[in-house]
């Protein structure tokens, strides 16, 4: 497109040059907004600049807000005299029927800067999708980087198509421009305390190509958490309603190790080892200080191979028992032992694992239509197999039948967290199961407060005249707390 009258021509290289002083984002009230058509006078800007393309790039590219004075040049273009302009700021619009009066958000586009010839540009130059160079691609959202790419093709097609069509608007070329001005800065010597104006090295960092940074890649992410917690009481000799000393110390370490999916999208691997241990002083047992509130060793493993988006064919592992003796109170009788009792339970089947995106919930869902769960105890009397449902003479128990096992983490806030798991196990003629529960409460960072709620169902066992199978088990501690994690 030709533009042969000079006044239009001259009011459309006033309107690029103006429109690229505005660098920074500003808002405009309504009452800032000029009076005519916002849709009326950019339609007439892009119909001079971009031709019969109007339609095509009138929802996408940048367009000038034109005051009433220069609608009217544009409109009758007979006088050479230009009216001055106030402001002309260039703002980029995505939908003309949408657009908020009351406040408009203004930012530069390139497509109104002044036209500088570098090269040609063919679509081939242009910047392509981003292709990993290695095999490791992580799972991130790119909607934000392709709306960029399109843009500015799109702006560099505007460009490319006024060069082509109008070079007589192409006020520069990059061969021939000037020498920027220099730049002066003061800098203090402290050794002479002298003050020196030294010319400022403008060209320092330019073509210069970024380094290549070497990126770890975990192929597997660990994570250990340990805490220390304990209560106290004293009551004294002469305390109205009585009562004991005590103090309650409890550990509880875990330590997790999986296959990072991001990576290896196709395999699951997980490793879980826990270990709790509760000590209790018992001033009224007569036949020892203390005694153990809790001794728990678990250990779970679970491999698999991707089905279909978050199910793996998968086999599980499931191992737990107590390291230490427990005794029941003035007495040499022991409830547990190493070992007495030890269970041990594998499975094949399907997993679903899935976590969110902010990594504050996380669910594993493990169905197993064929397991097999062993009862093992290592002592023959004390303590008896017979407690543990075990027949009489013999130390092991085998069954086959079917579990499941869910497993979920829910992080409400930096200070709260919830960690849940429910197991459950039949052979079609008993069932056993685990529900536990523990709620952390951060005060600091290795301050926390712990909540474990573990609710126990076994028919196998002994019935138990008050609770029948069930059995419970709550501990309410404060103390410190570490854990780190492999991000």
């Amino acid at each position: 497109m030709q533009i042969k009258n000079k006044t239009l021509y001259r009011i459309l290289c006033s309107l690029i040059a103006l429109s690229a002083t505005c660098g920074n984002a500003m808002s405009v009230n309504k009452a800032d907004v000029y009076e005519d058509s916002l849709a009326t006078a950019a339609t007439r800007v892009n119909t001079v600049l971009l031709g019969n393309k109007t339609k095509e790039y009138a929802d996408s590219v940048a367009v000038a807000i034109v005051p009433v004075s220069i609608q009217k040049d544009l409109k009758e273009a007979k006088t050479d005299s230009i009216k001055p302009l106030s402001r002309i700021p260039a703002i980029t619009l995505d939908d003309w029927y949408t657009l908020n009066y009351d406040a408009i958000l203004l930012r530069p586009n390139y497509s109104y800067l002044p036209l500088i010839f570098k090269r040609q540009t063919l679509r081939a130059d242009s910047i392509k999708q981003f292709v990993p160079a290695s095999e490791y691609c992580l799972d991130v959202d790119r909607d934000w980087l392709n709306k960029a790419i399109e843009e500015t093709n799109r702006n560099r097609d505007v460009m490319n198509y006024a060069i082509t069509h109008s070079p007589e608007v192409v006020l520069y070329n990059a061969q021939k421009l000037p020498e920027p001005p220099k730049e002066f800065v003061s800098v203090v010597d402290p050794k002479t305390r002298m003050l020196k104006i030294e010319e400022r090295d403008i060209k320092s960092g330019l073509g210069v190509d970024a380094k290549r940074e070497k990126v770890n890649v975990h192929n597997w992410l660990h994570t250990f958490s340990g805490s220390l917690h304990f209560s106290q009481s004293y009551v004294s000799e002469n305390w109205y309603q009585g009562g004991n000393n005590n103090l309650n110390v409890i550990s509880d370490m875990q330590w997790n190790v999986k296959l990072n999916t991001n990576i290896h999208k196709k395999y699951l691997f997980e490793n879980t080892i826990r270990y709790r241990v509760g000590v209790i002083t018992t001033p009224e047992d007569t036949e020892r200080r203390y005694s153990l509130s809790d001794d728990y060793f678990q250990w779970n493993t679970q491999v698999g191979i991707k089905a279909i988006k978050k199910w793996y064919y998968s086999a599980t592992m499931q191992f737990k028992t107590q390291l230490f003796n427990n005794y029941q109170a003035n007495s040499n009788s022991r409830r547990t032992s190493f070992l007495s009792p030890a269970e041990m339970n594998v499975g094949a089947g399907i997993t679903f694992s899935n976590a969110s995106k902010d990594g504050w919930r996380s669910v594993n869902l493990q169905i197993s239509p064929v397991s097999y769960n062993l009862k093992y105890c290592l002592s023959k009397e004390n303590p008896a197999p017979q407690n543990f449902g075990i027949k009489e003479g013999h130390k092991t128990k085998h069954d086959v039948g079917s579990k499941i096992d869910l497993k979920f983490n829910w992080k409400f806030n930096q200070a709260i967290r919830w960690e849940t798991r429910v197991y459950a196990f039949t052979n079609y003629k008993y069932v056993q199961g685990d529900w536990q529960n523990t709620f952390n409460f951060n005060v600091t960072s290795n301050l926390t407060t712990t909540l474990n709620v573990h609710l126990r169902y076994d028919k196998s066992a002994a019935k138990n005249e008050d609770w029948d199978y069930w059995q419970l088990k709550e501990i309410l501690s404060f103390g410190l707390a570490y854990r780190f994690a492999t991000d």
